[in-house]
């Protein structure tokens, strides 16, 4: 998988910033990658994915034909780490049609915008610790808790998936990826489904307490 990180104007301020982001990522690129692979068993499924470095704080993973949106406003360089991390985590469930919707998880109407972040985030704090630890060692793995808890007050449905995920140990969590992964539709497989697929529809809450237990089936 190629990674282009391009600011999004070549204002002096962006291009530092997108400089940084493309530097860390030469640096730690496969050791990262190596870590998603061997920790959730899942590859990539677009072969280019584009970033663009705006002027703002937010962050975004985009999609199959939207750019990722990092923030440039001069954050340090351990959260650019965890900010390429957590979205190309988005993005990899996204390509393997592991997404909410792609599950069928009550993402019909009615459905809050909160309820459908805490269901994406669910899913990718399965293993996105782990991936962190595995990739960058024990002090990011304790910046990445940092980064994804505490500092993300605003988005309280983060912290609560971040403290469902994180109160299993490392194998229930590798257990709970090893059956999330099961249902993964990748690339080659793309061309079975049109354009009127559904998926069919999940309940929620089952289907996380069945990554969850394993007494579930």
């Amino acid at each position: 998988m190629r990674f282009i990180i391009r600011p999004q104007q070549p204002t002096l301020n962006l291009l530092l910033e997108t400089n940084r982001y493309q530097q860390l990522w030469r640096q730690h690129s496969r050791q990262i990658l190596r870590a998603f692979r061997e920790v959730t068993g899942l590859d990539f499924q677009q072969r280019h994915i584009t970033a663009r470095v705006f002027q703002d704080s937010e962050n975004d993973s985009g999609g199959p034909h939207r750019p990722m949106h990092l923030s440039g406003a001069c954050v340090s360089d351990e959260d650019k780490l965890m900010i390429l991390v957590h979205e190309l985590a988005h993005r990899l469930l996204g390509g393997n049609a592991l997404l909410p919707a792609a599950l069928g998880l009550d993402t019909g109407e009615g459905i809050t915008t909160e309820t459908i972040q805490l269901y994406h985030h669910q899913l990718i704090y399965l293993f996105l610790y782990d991936v962190v630890e595995r990739a960058l060692g024990e002090r990011y793995a304790a910046v990445c808790t940092r980064f994804e808890e505490p500092t993300r007050s605003r988005h309280p449905e983060y912290k609560q998936a971040w403290q469902w995920a994180m109160s299993m140990s490392y194998s229930e969590r590798q257990q709970a990826m090893q059956r999330l992964a099961a249902e993964k539709f990748t690339r080659e497989r793309w061309g079975e489904r049109d354009a009127s697929y559904e998926p069919p529809a999940r309940n929620s809450d089952a289907w996380f307490r069945y990554l969850r237990d394993s007494k579930e089936s």
